[in-house]
């Protein structure tokens, strides 16, 4: 028995106190990564809500100046959940020699993250080429 004790006498082992602190340094790193991993893919998904809603307004802008009227417009285009209103506003300009033309600015007013009550604004000022 005196030869066991003096075996493990030269062992050393963990105490209990350095396998709860390093439990609780590693629950923290987990902690930590978990909540990264949450706020990165929230942070894609308003990318992504971001992208859709500006590429929408961009194809609006596209068939305004391809000679579509604000109602066809509407009709035209996949209704989007984000978007909260689209308006188009129509007036004229003259440019030089290119005379007096048509001009619209279209605003779109989004929503990026359904959870939040916060609505993004984007304004696209669009000049429609005539044949005239």
């Amino acid at each position: 028995m005196k030869r066991i004790a003096q075996r493990n006498r030269g062992r050393r082992g963990y105490t209990i106190i350095e396998i709860l602190i390093a439990s609780a340094v590693l629950s923290l790193g987990a902690a930590a990564a978990a909540s990264l991993a949450m706020t990165s893919t929230r942070q894609e998904d308003m990318n992504w809500r971001i992208a859709l809603s500006l590429n929408w307004h961009e194809s609006a802008a596209t068939l305004y100046r391809l000679g579509h009227s604000p109602s066809e417009i509407l009709d035209i285009l996949p209704p989007n959940p984000d978007v909260q209103t689209h308006t188009i506003t129509e007036s004229a300009t003259t440019i030089g020699a290119l005379g007096s033309l048509p001009v619209a600015t279209s605003q779109l007013v989004f929503r990026s993250d359904p959870n939040l009550a916060e609505d993004r604004t984007h304004q696209i000022l669009t000049v429609r080429l005539t044949n005239e």
